[in-house]
């Protein structure tokens, strides 16, 4: 029997990965434009079709004010403000369902055309299916968050929305490396193996505190470094701990704000003393050289984590910040992959 050549199913996979890159950017952009609450509704299918008169403009518009951000933070707004705001989340839910399609479409088409007879990729295909319908559901189950008693959406929600994509990337990522490197006889590389999931570990820590941080807008309470405030623990912090105890460090503001500063630290130093470590290995050039991407990429991180502060959360660095660490994240997977032993077929 012929082999199948899955060149195609390759690169769609790989596709598959950007676009969720791509997805993270535009929900960064939309919750820092503080835009994600505008669309009151979560209709998958009829939402695709925006207002397209004044009336169903001011339909969608009077929906919005029944929501407590619109009464206490955006009573000033104007349909043409509201108009605004409506487009960058709808952009956003666009996005989403071009990426459904995305996958839909080719999977349909693949699989008539008989590319997944291997009932192992089959069942992973699937896999991709489900967790990216649950990371659609909780899309929405966090952006339900804000329409009670609060304006802003639940920063643990958000927090898991943001880990579970990385998530999602990290598995299609996977499984596309499986296909592309399946005739690569792989060695199996335990100590190299063990020190990246520590590494992922710690990165992963980072990933939710800067989605705490964003979510409860701790970023915008100092904007100097590396103090805070003029001061090294700042006395917010401190009162938060007073009142909340162990709860400030992932609720407090300030709190979260200082933590996510200062294990940064932590995460940089740990990065660099695994780079120089493997480094000195006699490695296959696909691991140097994503070691050398993890160095770029955290050093870039780190850079724009100060960046980021010291311009008072300007949305382009803080966008590219936070897609840096999904980057870093992914590398990390990658050289998970090429440390676990695969037999050439």
């Amino acid at each position: 029997m012929q082999e199948i050549n899955l060149k195609p199913v390759i690169i769609w996979l790989y596709t598959g990965v950007f676009l969720i890159i791509l997805m993270v950017a535009v929900g960064g952009s939309v919750r820092l434009n503080n835009s994600g609450l505008s669309i009151v509704h979560w209709n998958p299918v009829t939402g695709i079709i925006p207002p397209l008169d004044e009336v169903e403009w001011q339909k969608a518009f009077d929906d919005y004010k029944k929501i407590p951000e619109f009464k206490i933070e955006h009573n000033h707004f104007d349909l043409n403000d509201f108009k605004r705001i409506f487009l960058w989340e709808y952009f956003h839910r666009l996005i989403a369902r071009i990426i459904g399609l995305a996958f839909i479409i080719p999977f349909i088409f693949f699989w008539i055309k008989g590319y997944f007879q291997d009932k192992k990729l089959f069942i992973r295909i699937l896999l991709i299916f489900i967790f990216a319908l649950f990371q659609a559901w909780m899309g929405w189950y966090m952006v339900k968050s804000g329409f009670s008693d609060r304006t802003d959406v639940s920063h643990y929600r958000l927090a898991i929305h943001l880990f579970t994509a990385t998530l999602l990337a990290s598995y299609i990522l996977w499984t596309a490396l499986k296909l592309n490197f399946s005739k690569l006889n792989i060695k199996a590389k335990p100590l190299l193996k063990n020190r990246s999931y520590l590494i992922i570990f710690i990165v992963s820590i980072q990933l939710f505190l800067g989605a705490f941080t964003a979510g409860l807008n701790a970023g915008y309470y100092y904007a100097d470094y590396p103090l805070m405030g003029g001061e090294w623990f700042p006395t917010l912090a401190l009162h938060g701990f007073n009142t909340q105890g162990l709860l400030s460090l992932i609720d407090t503001p300030a709190m979260v704000h200082f933590i996510h500063r200062w294990f940064a630290a932590v995460v940089f130093i740990s990065i660099i003393i695994y780079y120089y470590y493997f480094k000195k290995k006699n490695y296959s050039k696909q691991i140097n050289s994503i070691l050398n991407l993890i160095i770029f990429l955290i050093s870039l991180q780190f850079l724009l984590g100060i960046l980021t502060v010291l311009s008072h959360i300007n949305i382009y660095i803080a966008v590219i910040h936070q897609v840096n660490a999904i980057l870093l994240f992914l590398s990390l997977i990658s050289i998970i992959f090429f440390s676990i032993a695969n037999k050439k077929k």
